[in-house]
């Protein structure tokens, strides 16, 4: 009877029946192909970035999510962090993941499927993945252009330099030597692979080291170096922009540093923080130019991050400089 049908819930996967069979979907359509690569670059998306990257409607992807997450078909699943996470579970919109199926699927047909070297808190991980489909999906909406260079593609050009054709097979670091009170070495390493930006309409490309999530924490006063603050970050970057480090690294000739905040004030106050390095000359003027900042909302805030490539058309804040626009 219609009264007696089980409710599903929205994070398990107990098929859906028709007829009383198990609806199942043995050969996924181009489309459903197309919202499973959305999830090969970025391990967690909510379906309006899905539904940008596949072309089609937020609502279409949520119904079809519904089948394809479910016995016998298990292609996609609601991440395992948000089940895990009272505050996600309840309040959140879903956030999915490729299940094993769906990987299965996308590498028999030579999709990539990227997990990213990031692997913090699930709050933290959303932005970075979100900040990385900004970027990309900025090179689809304006392809005549764009092109985004990801990291399998920079760690295998003629450009890179015979050390780092060797460090990138085991890293996706860049060894530099930041002297701050005496010698430290370091390696910078962001919170996601690096990639680049090739502006096809004069043929230059911008490198960037990943994208630096700052996620409403502790932190700005510390003078300790060693402490991962943005102190931290700011010497670390300014080094290997004033060493032009990028060139002889990777072959790049332009190297910017995304910083993201959650908030306006946080980033105002990171600005501040920079300013004071600069005019006490712990960074020079030259670096905090490639330094950029911006703000993106964090995951369950009232304000809903936007699925478009905002990353690239709007322009960056910067400390001592006017706004970068990175299509310019």
């Amino acid at each position: 009877m219609e009264g007696s049908r089980k409710r599903l819930s929205r994070f398990g996967t107990d098929p859906i029946l028709r007829d009383g069979e198990p609806i199942a979907i043995w050969r996924p359509t181009p489309l459903d192909d197309r919202m499973m690569e959305a999830l090969a670059s970025h391990r967690f998306l909510t379906a309006p970035y899905i539904a940008a990257f596949a072309g089609t409607s937020a609502d279409y992807v949520t119904d079809r999510f519904k089948v394809l997450k479910r016995k016998p078909n298990l292609y996609v699943q609601v991440a395992d962090e948000q089940r895990d996470n009272p505050r996600a579970y309840q309040n959140w919109p879903l956030y999915y993941e490729l299940a094993d199926r769906g990987k299965e699927r996308l590498e028999a047909r030579h999709v990539d499927v990227e997990t990213g070297p990031y692997q913090g808190s699930f709050d933290h991980q959303i932005m970075v993945y979100q900040a990385m489909a900004s970027f990309r999906l900025a090179a689809k909406e304006r392809s005549d252009e764009l092109r985004f260079v990801p990291w399998s593609t920079i760690r295998t050009s003629p450009n890179l330099s015979a050390e780092a054709r060797e460090a990138v097979k085991h890293s996706h670091s860049i060894p530099v030597t930041v002297r701050v009170h005496g010698s430290k070495d370091v390696k910078v390493t962001a919170d996601d692979y690096p990639f680049g930006l090739e502006l096809t309409k004069n043929g230059t490309y911008i490198f960037f080291p990943g994208v630096e999530i700052e996620y409403s924490r502790k932190r700005r006063a510390t003078r300790d170096f060693n402490a991962q603050s943005l102190r931290r970050k700011f010497f670390t970057h300014a080094s290997i922009i004033e060493g032009k480090v990028y060139r002889s690294y990777f072959g790049f000739r332009r190297y910017y540093v995304p910083f993201i905040f959650t908030t306006v004030q946080e980033m105002n106050s990171a600005m501040k923080h920079l300013e004071g390095m600069v005019r006490a000359g712990e960074v020079t003027e030259n670096a905090a130019q490639f330094l950029l900042f911006k703000n993106q909302p964090a995951p369950g805030s009232y304000e809903k991050p936007s699925p478009t490539g905002h990353m690239v058309s709007d322009p960056w804040h910067r400390v001592g400089h006017p706004p970068f626009q990175i299509l310019s």
